[in-house]
């Protein structure tokens, strides 16, 4: 309580202010976090503002530009990482300036926040599983053993980073600064503070083309409930939190970080969400002959807008029937309620390109070539569940630690919404297997 009440102190000194009905709490499942302390009624107009933290709170790349916006603090002639601008990501610039001012201790303006941040043993993230917890996440999208392990969406990110920070320590180390102080671990910390805490600058600087992320203190403080509705105001880089729904005495006091599925909530802030409303499973399809891409995009110039076939193009979203959308509009057929239109869109015209002589000579009738393109589409989805369900019988009968809990979370929301589709897709291929006889 003594580090928090500091925390407090420094907060309030430097412009900020919590309103008195909420205070900080701190327990092994939520972390550190906000209740209620009495019940809290909200107007009807506007909510209630619960946080208020000043721009020159916040901690990113910007305190190590020789000329950052007025309100923000410069630390640019005392800091090494001004150094690093220009010469590696603006991210790892955040990274390492995080890193820097732990090192630093009690000489660092924000080390009374610093202090309150979770440590290396706190982190939940995957990058931080050891491989007893690991094993939970064999078969998914996250480490998936059909391909090369350093392909892996985790294996990806931290290699990533590495080679940032690699980057980051030879322009250090070319400067002549000490660069030992810089370990991996510290910089993983850094870089999973603010993957896991940040908010984005493009909320306050809509139009700038180069987004960035930064740390508003005690802000980051309030754990997500997709159901919460709270209203951001990021005017001048200052950052008012209002809440809109009442509180009970002893509530948690929730933000709302957006619509996020567990994969996304698992990687980046290390948790994820039973029943999930946001949960979605990630399918991607392998880049289409150029003819195709090319017509793909003359029907879809929003969904694919790059003449390459960038990773977001070929990363699709499933989504079950708990979703909070229900499911994708302008479906073609019910049995695809759960598939972006563009992805069957896509599968449909790839099969079209390579059937194309026979259906030019009437061999084969469009009909055909839908019930195709469902059963492509059938045995890729099967394909990812059996590659999830293939790990099971390794896992232990339950969750050791918390980390394992939230992949277990995570790993069963996947194969439930595999499963609903594919069973979707099963009746509709049994309709039509009927159909021609």
């Amino acid at each position: 309580m003594i580090v928090q009440e500091a925390l407090m102190t420094w907060f309030e000194a430097s412009g900020g202010s919590i309103n008195p009905s909420i205070a900080l709490a701190k327990d092994d499942e939520g972390g550190q976090h906000y209740r209620a302390l009495e019940d809290i009624e909200t107007p009807s107009s506007g909510g209630l503002q619960v946080c208020y933290c000043p721009f020159g709170l916040t901690l990113s790349h910007l305190n190590v530009t020789a000329k950052p916006p007025a309100a923000v603090k410069n630390c640019s002639q005392e800091s090494v990482c001004s150094k690093l601008l220009g010469k590696i990501p603006t991210a790892a610039v955040s990274y390492f300036f995080l890193a820097e001012q732990r090192l630093k201790g009690t000489k660092s303006f924000w080390e009374p926040y610093i202090k309150t941040l979770p440590m290396e043993s706190d982190m939940q993230t995957p990058l931080w599983f050891d491989e007893e917890d690991l094993k939970w996440l064999n078969g998914t999208t996250l480490r998936a053993h059909t391909t090369d392990p350093s392909k892996s969406g985790l294996e990806m990110r931290r290699g990533m980073w590495k080679d940032q920070w690699q980057q980051g320590l030879e322009v250090l180390k070319s400067d002549g600064e000490n660069i030992e102080k810089f370990t991996w671990e510290l910089y993983l910390w850094a870089a999973t503070i603010f993957t896991s805490r940040s908010f984005t600058s493009s909320i306050m600087m809509p139009n700038e083309p180069d987004n960035f992320a930064l740390l508003y203190p005690l802000v980051d403080s309030f754990n997500h409930q997709f159901a919460s509705k709270v209203i951001w105001d990021m005017s001048n880089g200052n950052f008012a939190l209002n809440i809109t729904q009442p509180a009970k005495k002893g509530d948690e006091v929730f933000n709302n970080y957006a619509p996020k599925g567990n994969e996304e909530l698992l990687t980046g802030y290390g948790f994820c969400t039973e029943n999930n409303p946001c949960d979605v499973v990630a399918i991607r399809i392998g880049k289409p002959p150029e003819q195709v891409h090319a017509a793909l995009r003359a029907q879809f110039p929003t969904r694919f807008s790059t003449p390459d076939w960038s990773p977001d193009e070929a990363t699709f979203f499933l989504r079950g029937s708990n979703h909070y959308t229900g499911g994708y509009e302008d479906c073609s057929m019910p049995c695809l309620r759960g598939l972006p239109p563009e992805m069957y869109a896509a599968i449909r015209a790839i099969l079209a390109f390579s059937y194309k002589p026979y259906l030019e000579a009437g061999e084969m009738t469009e009909n055909d070539l839908d019930e195709a393109s469902l059963q492509a589409i059938h045995d890729r989805l099967s394909e990812k569940r059996n590659a999830i369900i293939l790990w099971n019988p390794q896992l232990a009968h339950q969750p050791q630690n918390q980390k394992q809990a939230y992949a277990k979370i995570y790993r069963e929301g996947q194969l439930m919404i595999l499963e609903e589709i594919l069973g979707e897709l099963d009746t509709r291929l049994e309709e039509l297997s009927q159909d021609e006889f």
